[in-house]
Formats: structure tokens, C-alpha cells, sequence
């Protein structure tokens, strides 16, 4: 009963010379797929062939630019010669019938040698084992013509993408080795872009340390500043590791003025007021940078506010009074 059961698909489509669409379902959770079977009756089987057809939306019309000068007769008979030359159709040793499917027939070998030779490692891959490579000797004279009639030119390959790994091969770098100054002048907004080196918001601090040893200090503090007024306007994290280590690199590489104009800047935020409070940030001051124009007195008014300027104030006035 089962072969009749078996049968009753195929006689429609034998008969009437048929199809049947139908939808296939690989497996569960995977949308269907728009299909036809068609009988294939054999002497010593029948089965049903399926073949899956495209929905609308996957027909695709495809334009292609017109040639911009036509193809030469001459060019045309040299392609057809290449063409018929090259045909599989033709090759009496290399009929698709008769061939087994190499990627079987190579597991095959693989148990058949581990069986007979358990100790020797597998034998290297060899498709010439399993059917024979058909030859093409008789295209060198065509592949001669179309050297001819054609004008080929070497194009030279693309070069190969990077990924990131390849690009960021350095973690941790250390700030105080091979800095290298750049003047302020000498950097523009492009360079920066172009470099490849972006300093975020979720690992600062590495990222800042690894702009410095590939594009210097200069520009880097630069790139660092603008992270921490992002940092500060969307109340992120790592705004005080980030100030420390801007600063640290400002005061080794002498780049007081644009750390103390940044903190300037930036101490109009609450967030920027209460963590340089905290945790003692100033301005840079000669005792640290020798250049520096700010005085350490003028670096501890700047976090603590005028009170300790107005005492500096009347001071300096009962000196005035007791010089007169």
C-alpha cells in the first residue's frame, strides 16, 4: 500500500504533463519557500524533483550600462572560438552523469585510510584521484587571438582591508614614552578625522593613551577634551580619570594653557566644580610646569573660589598702607 500511496503525486503530473507548486519548510521557525515538483519517471524509479521558484519581491530587474563602442567582428569571432574551446560539454572524460561527488568520496578515503593505517597522518587532497581533469590544450591559440583583437592591460588588485585587531595591535600604552610634539598650528580638524584614532566614551582612558602614541599629545589632549564635555553633558562615567590623565599628560609635554583654558571652561559645569573640589583638580601651576604662568596660591583660588583671593587682596593693601 505504501508504493500505491507513493504513486498518486506522480501520475497527475505524468499524465497531464503537470507541475505541482507547493511551499517547503526546512525546519521549524525558517520562513517557506515557493516551490514546483515534476515526476521524474526512471525504468528503475520515480521520484519528484523539486525546484524552488522566487517570490515577486525577489525578481530583481537588473540594468546594465550600454558598451561604450560596439565589439568588432573580428573581436566577437575571437570570444566564440575562446568559448567553444573551453566547453565541458565536448570533453568525453568529464561527463557530470559519471562523476561521484568528490567531497563523499574524499571521507571515503579519510576512513579507508584511518582503517588500514591508523598510525600515518591522512593523505593530502587530491581531486585528480577521484575524476580526471579535463585539458585544454587547444586554447592557447585562442587565448592568442583575443591577446590580439583585445587591448589587456594588467589591473592591479585592491589592497587588502584591515581589520581592527590589525589596526589597534597596542594595549596600555604608556603616555610617557615616544610622545611625539606636535605644534598647535601645524594640526587641523581633518588630520585628526583621517588618522583612524577615536577616543569614546566607553574606555577613555585607554583610548586617550593610545591617541597619544600615534598622533602625539598635542592633538590627542585635544580629542580628550571634547570626549569629556560629552562625558559632562550626558552625565557619563570616567570624568574624573579623565581630567587626571589629561592633566598628567599636560604637565609632562608642557601643555599648560590648553589644559587651564579647557578647566576654565569646563568649571562652569556643577559636575566639573564638585569633582575638582573633591579631589584637589586645579589649574597648572609653575610649581608643576615651570612655563606656567599661574602660581600655585592662583591654582588653589581657582577651586576654592574668591575667598582666598580677597584675603590675597587685603593683604597685598596692608602692605600698600604700611610701605606708605
Amino acid at each position: 500500500s505504501s508504493g500505491i500511496n507513493a504513486e498518486w503525486p506522480l501520475r497527475p503530473g505524468r499524465d497531464l504533463d503537470m507541475v505541482a507548486v507547493c511551499r517547503y519548510v526546512k525546519k521549524a521557525d525558517t520562513p517557506p519557500k515557493l516551490c514546483c515538483l515534476f515526476p521524474n519517471v526512471k525504468s528503475y524509479c520515480a521520484t519528484l524533483m523539486m525546484v524552488e521558484l522566487p517570490f515577486s519581491n525577489d525578481i530583481k530587474k537588473a540594468e546594465f550600462p550600454k558598451l561604450k563602442t560596439s565589439p568588432q567582428p573580428d573581436q566577437v569571432s575571437a570570444i566564440d572560438k575562446l568559448i567553444d574551446c573551453m566547453d565541458l560539454t565536448t570533453k568525453p572524460d568529464f561527463k557530470a552523469s559519471e562523476i561521484s561527488n568528490p567531497n563523499i568520496q574524499r571521507r571515503y578515503q579519510c576512513v579507508t585510510h584511518r582503517i588500514l593505517h591508523p598510525e600515518k597522518p591522512l593523505p593530502e587532497v587530491d581531486i585528480s584521484h577521484f575524476f580526471s581533469i579535463p585539458t585544454f590544450e587547444s586554447t592557447s591559440d585562442a587565448v592568442k587571438e583575443c591577446h590580439k583583437h583585445f587591448n589587456i592591460k594588467i589591473v592591479e588588485t585592491k589592497p587588502k582591508k584591515r581589520t581592527a585587531g590589525e589596526m589597534f595591535t597596542t594595549d596600555n600604552v604608556d603616555i610617557s614614552n615616544d610622545i611625539k610634539k606636535v605644534k598647535k598650528e601645524d594640526i587641523s580638524f581633518d588630520e585628526l578625522l583621517g588618522s583612524g584614532v577615536n577616543i569614546g566614551t566607553t574606555m577613555p582612558v585607554q583610548d586617550f593613551k593610545l591617541a597619544c602614541s600615534k598622533l602625539g599629545a598635542q592633538p590627542a589632549c585635544m580629542m580628550m577634551c571634547d570626549v569629556i564635555y560629552q562625558l559632562v553633558e550626558h552625565q557619563g562615567d570616567h570624568i574624573t580619570d579623565c581630567l587626571w590623565s589629561v592633566r598628567a599628560c599636560c604637565v609632562q609635554e608642557g601643555l599648560f594653557d590648553l589644559f587651564n583654558d579647557f578647566l576654565k571652561k569646563a568649571f562652569k559645569s556643577e559636575t566639573v566644580q564638585k569633582i575638582c573640589k573633591e579631589r584637589a583638580l586645579s589649574l597648572i601651576h609653575k610649581g608643576e610646569c615651570g612655563s606656567s604662568p599661574i602660581s600655585e596660591v592662583e591654582s588653589e583660588c581657582f577651586i576654592r573660589g574668591d575667598e582666598l583671593l580677597q584675603a590675597m587682596e587685603e593683604d597685598d593693601d596692608d602692605d600698600l598702607l604700611g610701605d606708605l
